[in-house]
């Protein structure tokens, strides 16, 4: 587990209104809660809780949960724009996937063996730019 791993405090997750917004409908392929980033599974075509350690597939993030979805339901998520992510960010900072499934983390807590996938850049401290970036580097 990374030590800036974000909390999620779902009911402060909130799009705003702006012209890049870009969300989708997605299924999920297990269990789903507002703010997790997800990758797409060639296994079973759905959409998992996405993390940057284990493997290549599970660092290319597709967007990030908006809604709850169960195994096989669909959810809404955001692939692109300015939302309320629903957790105290450090205006500036570059926002990734974590190790820890699921979850987001700063920047600067990536270490080795991760694959870095940046997810946005907070602009103030309740929003982030979602702009997703998979490199497909793995830090040595």
């Amino acid at each position: 587990m990374a030590a800036g791993d974000l909390t999620i405090t779902v009911a402060n997750l909130t799009l705003t209104q702006n012209t890049t917004l870009s969300t989708t409908i997605l299924e999920a392929g297990a269990a789903i809660t507002p703010g997790v980033p997800v990758y797409f599974n060639t296994g079973d075509n759905q959409y998992h809780p996405a993390e940057a350690k284990e493997t290549e597939e599970k660092a290319k993030v597709a967007a990030i949960a908006l809604t709850y979805a169960g195994d096989g339901e669909f959810f809404v998520a955001i692939q692109r724009g300015i939302f309320e992510l629903g957790s105290a960010l450090v205006i500036g900072k570059t926002y990734v996937i974590s190790d820890t499934t699921g979850l987001i983390t700063v920047d600067s807590d990536a270490t080795t063996d991760w694959y870095k996938t940046v997810l946005g850049v907070a602009t103030t401290v309740a929003l982030l730019d979602l702009k997703i970036n998979i490199s497909g580097a793995k830090l040595a």
